[in-house]
C-alpha cells in the first residue's frame, strides 16, 4: 500500500506540473485573443479565422484544466484514503 501511495504522489505530481503549463498556455493564449479581437473589430479580415482557432485552442485548454483537477482531487482522496502513508525512500 505504501508503493501505492508513493505512484498516487508522484501521478499527482506529474498531473500538477502539466497543471501549471496549461495555466501558462491559457493565459498566452487569452492574451493573444485580446489582440486578435482588436485586430478583428479594425478590420482584420484574417484574425477573426486566427481567433476562432485560438478560441477554440483556449476551450481545449479549459477542458483539460478541468479534467486534470479531477485528477488530482482523485488522487489527493485516495492517499487520505490509504492514511496518507508517507512515501517511500527513493531507494526502496
Amino acid at each position: 500500500m505504501n508503493r501505492l501511495c508513493t505512484l498516487a504522489r508522484e501521478i499527482a505530481a506529474e498531473v500538477s506540473k502539466e497543471r501549471e503549463g496549461l495555466k501558462g498556455r491559457r493565459q498566452r493564449e487569452a492574451d493573444s485573443a485580446a489582440f486578435l479581437m482588436e485586430a478583428t473589430a479594425n478590420g482584420d479580415a484574417g484574425s477573426a479565422s486566427r481567433l476562432d482557432t485560438l478560441s477554440a485552442s483556449i476551450m481545449q485548454a479549459e477542458d483539460r484544466l478541468a479534467m486534470l483537477d479531477r485528477q488530482l482531487e482523485w488522487l489527493g482522496s485516495l492517499d487520505e484514503t490509504m492514511g496518507g502513508y508517507p512515501a517511500a525512500p527513493e531507494n526502496a
